[in-house]
């Protein structure tokens, strides 16, 4: 319930982005920025999934040694991997023209680049803190990280609510420093809590060491996901950007609007199944097989009715619109309705599948679909957009790379559980 009540609230984003930015192409510049430096966040090497993982598991075991040696690691490394990322950056950060980039042309070159700096740190400080969530998940508390994001989002509209629009330079500084600061101080305060609390008291970062065994498993895991989350990033997060130089910056704002639209189903999906990881991980660590195939075909059948309920806004698409941004409206164009329902239902299926297989740890699937996916991804967004003649040509190379992974995903997991009832008669 905080998760959609959270999606609700980013509903109410897109009027107040719309009503501070004075221009769309401005607002555009800002979305392709802040999907830019959001893959700063892939740079974990998913060390935060990886400690979902092993800690929901020595927790399930009441090993409390290897508990606190998995945060002590994951927390260390973290560390290293900011230091070395913020070195890399700032040598490297005032060598780039940002405004020659695709989609920041025409933006003075000063205001880019105090918009990415700004936003940098506060991604950099994202990335250090978010350990945390991979903490919460473990204790089965996503409740607590719904939180955390419905905070973010509303300490992001109550910050651009607060400060005047002023020259599209100006904004897209003021905009980075609010959605830095929203972005860091709910995690900041959930550290502080979580580890001032009864249950990982004893298990904050340093007070148990983190030996050799464990920094491998953690490694090794992480580096799948971390593959995993590179490729899907790639799949997912660039659909600004591949807008905005196909297409134009202005249409970046039509898909993030279609987007929100078909997208509020696949997301509410996925935040029901946030719980679902780490429960999974939990009961395979107890060899409680037959319940988490149970999960499996109650959640195939589940995403199955929420993905055909995203086409029934097809036809509402632009009522809805109208009804939603009132005056600041915008004409959608026909037929990118039925993509984005499609792209919705994809990510509705891959939620679905990719919860059992994660909390299982079974990634090679995901390791050979997704980085296929992402390769495949470019060239067939550029024809698509070209067939088209429309930005939806991204959202449909989208829906054709992420078909074939869901399909196998579903027959992998079927065959898992298939192996399971044999060995367990």
């Amino acid at each position: 319930m905080i998760r959609a009540l959270s999606l609700l609230v980013s509903l109410c984003t897109m009027p107040v982005y719309l009503a501070f930015f004075r221009e769309e192409a401005a607002l555009g510049c800002w979305f392709t920025i802040w999907s830019m430096l959001s893959w700063l966040l892939n740079l974990d090497f998913g060390l935060g999934n990886s400690l979902r993982n092993q800690l929901a598991g020595a927790l399930a075991r009441e090993d409390r040694h290897q508990a606190g040696a998995c945060v002590t690691g994951a927390y260390g490394a973290m560390v290293g991997i900011c230091l070395v990322t913020g070195a890399v950056f700032f040598c490297v950060f005032p060598r780039i023209l940002w405004n020659d980039l695709p989609g920041l042309k025409g933006i003075p070159l000063s205001a880019v680049k105090t918009a990415v700096g700004i936003g940098f740190l506060g991604m950099l400080g994202q990335l250090l803190l978010r350990p945390v969530t991979g903490i919460l998940y473990a204790m089965q508390l996503s409740a607590v990280n719904g939180l955390l994001g419905l905070c973010s989002s509303v300490l992001g509209i109550l910050g651009i609510l607060l400060l005047p629009s002023g020259e599209d330079g100006q904004n897209l500084a003021a905009m980075a420093a609010v959605q830095s600061l929203a972005g860091v101080l709910p995690l900041l305060a959930a550290t502080l809590a979580v580890f001032s609390g009864r249950t990982m008291r004893h298990l904050r970062p340093g007070r148990y060491p983190c030996g050799p065994r464990t920094r491998k498993q953690l490694r090794t895991l992480g580096g799948g996901f971390f593959l995993v989350q590179t490729a899907y990033m790639l799949i997912m997060n660039t659909n600004e950007f591949l807008i905005t130089a196909l297409r134009g910056a202005a249409c970046v704002v039509e898909y993030q609007i279609s987007s929100r639209l078909f997208f509020l189903g696949s997301s509410l999906f996925s935040l029901a199944m946030m719980p679902v990881w780490s429960a999974v991980t939990r009961a395979a660590a107890l060899g409680e097989y037959a319940w988490t195939k149970r999960l499996c075909r109650r959640l195939l059948f589940a995403s199955a009715g929420a993905a055909g309920g995203l086409f029934l806004l097809v036809p509402l698409m632009q009522p809805l619109t109208d009804l939603w941004l009132g005056t600041q409206s915008i004409a959608l164009q026909e037929g990118s309705g039925i993509w984005m329902a499609a792209l919705g239902a994809m990510l509705i299926w891959n939620s679905a599948v990719s919860s059992i297989a994660n909390g299982l740890g079974r990634l090679r699937v995901q390791m050979i679909c997704f980085p296929a996916g992402a390769a495949a991804k470019y060239p067939l967004s550029v024809l698509l957009t070209g067939a088209l003649g429309s930005w939806t040509g991204v959202a449909a190379a989208n829906v054709l790379v992420l078909l074939p992974y869901c399909l196998a995903e579903t027959v992998a997991l079927i065959f898992y559980f298939r192996k399971q009832e044999m060995l367990y008669e």
